[in-house]
């Protein structure tokens, strides 16, 4: 994921907009799955919520499989073909993707194509690397301060502050630098892939952690 400064910025403000040139969203069926695909954006809300906006030119309200997306539906349980699967590329050449998508409720057609506004629940991104690794690295964004014991200073601006954390175990290496509004961890691991059930107990014991008001 090539995120900069900036973007990461944006990010723990979440103002984070993620522009892509190809959005495909296919169904999750093996009957001739129907598809759109189109340009368009997707954007972190102030509620921390994603938004997809896309524009299929090609699907209009009169066709045959548009009308069969709308009303061949199953009463009761939502049958897994009613699920959609999306996959993007942004302009910087990054893959998206969600497995699951429902889209019921989010498909607005006209004469001249549809356009597609939905909450996604996450995304994942990836990278195909061009040989195997033995190691897996992941960069993980946290909203807040945080009260760790730093033992290393940072320099920044000319200005030296103890920021910085090192920790190192025999399957993992991680790095903790304290920002102004966020902090950042980069874990490296002695291993091909990274669990994202270890990553989601990770960010979890470090919200115990955040700085609350000090009391005078």
């Amino acid at each position: 994921m090539n995120f900069n400064q900036s973007n990461i910025e944006e990010l723990v403000e979440r103002t984070l907009t993620i522009e892509c040139f190809d959005i495909r969203i296919t169904q999750n069926s093996d009957n001739s799955p129907f598809s759109f695909r189109g340009p368009g954006s997707i954007a972190l809300q102030t509620d921390g919520t994603l938004l997809l906006n896309m524009y299929d030119a090609d699907k209009k309200s009169d066709m045959a499989g548009m009308m069969r997306l709308f009303f061949d539906r199953s009463n009761g349980i939502v049958q897994e073909s009613e699920y959609f699967s999306l996959s993007a590329i942004d302009e910087k050449g990054n893959a998206w993707g969600y497995p699951r998508l429902y889209v019921n409720g989010g498909l607005r057609t006209g004469s001249h194509g549809t356009i597609i506004n939905l909450k996604i629940p996450s995304l994942r991104t990836s990278k195909t690397p061009r040989k195997p690794f033995d190691m897996a690295q992941a960069e993980i964004i946290i909203l807040g301060k945080f009260q760790l014991p730093f033992n290393k200073y940072e320099t920044s601006d000319g200005y030296s502050t103890l920021t910085l954390l090192d920790i190192s175990t025999d399957e993992f290496e991680f790095r903790v630098s304290q920002k102004a509004k966020h902090l950042k961890i980069d874990v490296i691991a002695r291993k091909p892939i990274i669990d994202q059930n270890f990553i989601v107990k990770l960010t979890e014991g470090l919200g115990i952690l955040r700085t609350s008001p000090q009391m005078c």
